[in-house]
């Protein structure tokens, strides 16, 4: 789901060298972001350990992260699932989270990290609903996501933040308050807004840490 550099194909060949050295880059730089905040997150909610879901896993970069637990990655393109399984331990497998064969409550952390801009609203709230169930009592998902802005920070902001989404085919970049309306069966934990400005461009990313309502 994630736009791993090493699958990126384009139209001509003369087109695809200098794109895919500016998506090399900026994929390195935005995945060096990317797990720094995962960091954070995950001292933040006291993680030590368990067995952990990465929906959407792309080429398993975020497999690092989690070496003391049980890690599966599952993700639709085969040439990402390849790579993971050349670089990580892991257990990657090419599936889509709606049709995989996941035990119920079998994970302690589900991921959706830079996923949920890649689906509608009614794919979202089905693709939450499976992870309630997988999820065992306790356990949480942690969703990272651009953001747009409520107000326009600057008259380019949404034209960086749509070019730079449509490199990977997010069409359903949300305002933080579109990303809260899908999770009236959640509990948000914690709630962080992040800048990337110091990235490549300036647009901004939340992570949400939810559990069950339920459980609250």
């Amino acid at each position: 789901m994630k736009n791993d550099p090493e699958t990126l194909t384009m139209a001509t060949p003369a087109a695809a060298a200098p794109l895919r050295a500016f998506n090399n880059a900026w994929y390195r730089v935005g995945l060096a972001f990317k797990l720094k905040v995962m960091r954070e997150t995950l001292a933040a909610i006291s993680w030590s350990g368990g067995r952990v879901l990465d929906v959407g896993c792309g080429a398993g970069d975020l497999s690092v992260l989690f070496d003391r637990a049980t890690y599966t990655g599952i993700d639709i393109t085969t040439d990402g699932i390849a790579h993971a399984r050349a670089r990580y331990a892991g257990d990657f497998r090419v599936a889509n989270l709606l049709q995989a064969d996941l035990a119920p409550a079998s994970f302690d952390l589900v991921l959706l990290s830079s996923v949920v801009h890649h689906i509608d609203d009614a794919t979202a709230a089905d693709y939450l609903a499976r992870i309630r169930t997988l999820l065992a009592p306790g356990g949480r998902a942690i969703i990272f996501e651009p953001v747009r802005p409520a107000a326009i920070k600057a008259r380019w902001y949404n034209f960086v933040l749509d070019f730079m989404c449509s490199i990977d085919r997010g069409k359903f970049v949300r305002q933080l308050a579109g990303y809260r309306q899908l999770l009236a069966e959640w509990t948000v934990v914690r709630e962080q807004i992040y800048c990337a400005s110091s990235v490549v461009v300036y647009y901004d990313f939340v992570v949400l840490v939810l559990q069950p309502t339920a459980e609250k």
